[in-house]
């Protein structure tokens, strides 16, 4: 294997049983010597955290981890989360007014939630874009990517892996089931105005189940 300090890269070669706690991205420490260009190590120990490493170590490897990000092209994480946030608020909306519009006869409040499933859509599908490009980068600054990917993965097994475990598949549920909302949305135009939105009032708080659990106990 290669270790890095984003700086530089030192082969490896280590004949053992690696431990359970090393993967692809994970600090390790590997005690050994130099022969030539190539690091034999005789024993590999992977960090829980990086907790153990002495703070000027961190401080160092800090700008040389940010310049291989930039290099790589892979986006910040932050906006997956924000986005699901947005497409929360407007599933609230659409909950609301789907259903309130219909209560009160209020006909603008009806109409409003078709906007606000469109709205929902876009953030929902931006969000799953984000970490399926980040399994794509193979951006392993974001812990669902380190345990659920490696660099030698195909292309079309890591895109696969963007729903290969819990966080990923509930995601997944999101968007289609954002998908079936604008479907809703854009083929009940011939049906009673408040038979649809009351359809897409119940739909919005499906939604909010599925986008509030995701972000508060499986983000």
């Amino acid at each position: 294997f290669i270790l890095t300090d984003y700086a530089q890269k030192v082969p490896v070669s280590y004949t053992g049983v690696l431990p359970d706690l090393f993967r692809e991205g994970q600090g390790v420490i590997a005690r050994g010597r130099m022969d030539g260009n190539r690091f034999v190590a005789e024993e590999v120990l992977a960090k829980h955290d990086e907790n153990y490493m002495p703070p000027e170590v961190a401080d160092s490897l800090k700008p040389h981890l940010d310049a291989a990000n930039s290099a790589s092209g892979a986006p910040a994480p932050a906006p997956a989360p924000f986005a699901l946030i947005l497409a929360l608020l407007l599933s609230c909306a659409q909950a609301f007014f789907g259903l309130a519009g219909p209560a009160i006869g209020n006909r603008r409040w009806m109409a409003a939630a078709r906007p606000a499933v469109a709205g929902q859509f876009v953030f929902v599908a931006l969000s799953f874009a984000v970490l399926a490009w980040a399994f794509y980068k193979n951006d392993f600054s974001v812990l669902y990517v380190a345990n659920n990917s490696n660099s030698a993965l195909p292309t079309f097994y890591r895109f696969s892996a963007v729903w290969g475990a819990h966080e990923g598949s509930l995601l997944l549920w999101a968007l289609s089931l954002s998908a079936w909302s604008i479907a809703v949305a854009v083929f009940s135009k011939n049906l009673p105005e408040t038979f649809a939105a009351r359809v897409l009032g119940v739909l919005g708080f499906v939604s909010i189940g599925f986008q509030g659990f995701i972000l508060f106990t499986s983000n």
